[in-house]
């Protein structure tokens, strides 16, 4: 009998061996989540009798997750350094809404051994401001000058102290306001209601929220 974690898959023919008092949830790749709370043997096939109604935005957001899952172990098998079309930017997301005054930012590094050099572009005034980095990650504050106007703006990273600006890929990303990111927040109500009931807390909430649909407190 193997023990489950969180993250490992359940085979067809496989069997879940539920004890008193615990809870499996699980979800499959069209996005339908079963939570188990009744102990006992139960075979994949019965996996259905749990099976919960939820929003279509939780049903979107758990095959997002599936597939992110799904791409994670691929990764394991892939050389590291080698980036899709050298796009190396993980966080903030491709066309992110920003409330938090600190701006935070992560990238993929190519080696070790290789400065990055990160670029952020006011999209108002087309201000640059070029730093170089040793490391994969970022903060930058409000009080930067190229924050002063304007609340659009682009990133990016490249290993070229000097590169050619057209042929790079920017991710784009807006500050708003609190009040702006609580109004934003609202439309995604069902899938917060659904994930309150399956124990997220309000942090793991707002990460799944900037993680996966980039709106970022």
């Amino acid at each position: 009998m193997k023990q489950v974690h969180k993250g490992d898959y359940i085979v067809n023919t496989g069997r879940i061996n539920l004890g008193e008092q615990s809870t499996l949830v699980t979800i499959d790749q069209d996005g339908g989540l079963y939570y188990i709370t009744q102990p006992g043997n139960h075979h994949f096939n019965h996996l259905n009798a749990f099976k919960r109604d939820q929003s279509s935005l939780t049903t979107r957001y758990l095959a997002y997750a599936w597939n992110e899952l799904m791409a994670k172990t691929k990764q394991k098998t892939v050389i590291a350094g080698v980036f899709r079309g050298n796009i190396y930017m993980q966080f903030p997301r491709d066309s992110a809404a920003i409330a938090s005054s600190t701006l935070h930012f992560r990238w993929n590094r190519l080696s070790p051994d290789v400065p990055m050099y990160f670029f952020l572009k006011n999209k108002t005034t087309q201000e640059i401001v070029k730093l170089a980095s040793n490391g994969s990650s970022l903060a930058l504050y409000p009080e930067l000058g190229i924050f002063q106007t304007g609340n659009e703006f682009e990133w990016t990273v490249s290993e070229q102290e000097f590169p050619t600006h057209k042929n790079l890929v920017f991710y784009q990303f807006t500050r708003i306001s609190p009040e702006e990111f609580r109004e934003q927040r609202t439309k995604f109500n069902p899938l917060i209601s659904d994930l309150k009931q399956l124990n997220f807390s309000n942090t793991e909430i707002n990460k799944i929220l900037c993680e996966s649909y980039g709106l970022c407190n």
